[in-house]
């Protein structure tokens, strides 16, 4: 465990000096601010524009840095060669991805916090605030990101980072627009193609169920079940994607 936790001490502080992650950070503070300035032109509508541009922000923009960050940390190791060193040590290569991932996670969680405190800010300032419906939207937002991370960390131990990014891009929309395949399947009359459509659903995560977001902004009743469903699966495929990366990255030769 503590190997881990090394591992992922120092992934945190690699990724903290990227300077990907400022630039996304100062587009992402540029959006949310904007919102105050949308919801100032509205009628009686500025808490709810500011929430839902808000939330829509936070969660856009770390999933760029998980993109772009999380896909080339573990290449860099590879392509640098200092891999080597550590692997040399008594590490082994699952403690090496869930350290990498660790540390990834651990820069998400402080970019989104530091993205929620700007829109506390800007909720502040129109009088409005947070409330249990709110940390939940984030909280799941984290957990949307830590299994966008874990495929990220998978793809970058077999591509390189620009591939990775593009298949990790891929994924996160696909998992957003998955919905739509059981919709497509009543529409099929190929059962070949319904197999793999089926398959597909089966195999890729819908990534909407990590986002209550219209539940937040408009008051909704949170469906509890639902939610404590979406958690524990985002665990169980993070796990599941770690050891497939655990997995091809034994399959190089070090």
């Amino acid at each position: 465990m503590r190997v881990i936790w090394n591992i992922g001490a120092n992934t945190f502080r690699e990724a903290i000096r990227n300077r990907v992650l400022y630039i996304i950070l100062v587009f992402a503070f540029f959006f949310i601010l904007g919102s105050r300035f949308l919801g100032s032109i509205s009628v009686g509508q500025d808490v709810k524009i500011i929430k839902d541009m808000g939330l829509a922000g936070i969660s856009l923009f770390a999933v760029l840095v998980a993109i772009f960050v999380g896909t080339s940390i573990v290449y860099q190791e590879i392509e640098r060669r200092t891999i080597y060193t550590i692997l040399s040590k008594p590490v082994r290569r699952r403690e090496f991805v869930i350290g990498k991932y660790l540390g990834l996670c651990m820069t998400l969680a402080t970019v989104v916090a530091a993205m929620t405190v700007v829109l506390g800010l800007q909720l502040w300032l129109v009088g409005a605030g947070f409330d249990l419906s709110f940390l939940v939207a984030i909280s799941l937002t984290l957990a949307e990101l830590f299994v966008i991370t874990s495929v990220a960390v998978l793809f970058s131990t077999v591509a390189s980072p620009l591939l990775s990014a593009v298949f990790t891009f891929c994924f996160y929309i696909i998992g957003h627009t998955i919905r739509n395949i059981l919709g497509l399947l009543q529409f099929v009359d190929s059962d070949i193609v319904r197999r793999f459509l089926s398959g597909i659903y089966f195999v890729l995560p819908n990534l909407d169920n990590f986002n209550v977001h219209r539940e937040v902004v408009h008051g909704l009743p949170l469906a509890w079940p639902a939610i404590g469903y979406s958690l524990g699966y985002g665990v169980a495929y993070s796990a599941l994607m770690l050891t497939l990366a655990a997995l091809a990255l034994g399959k190089r030769d070090f």
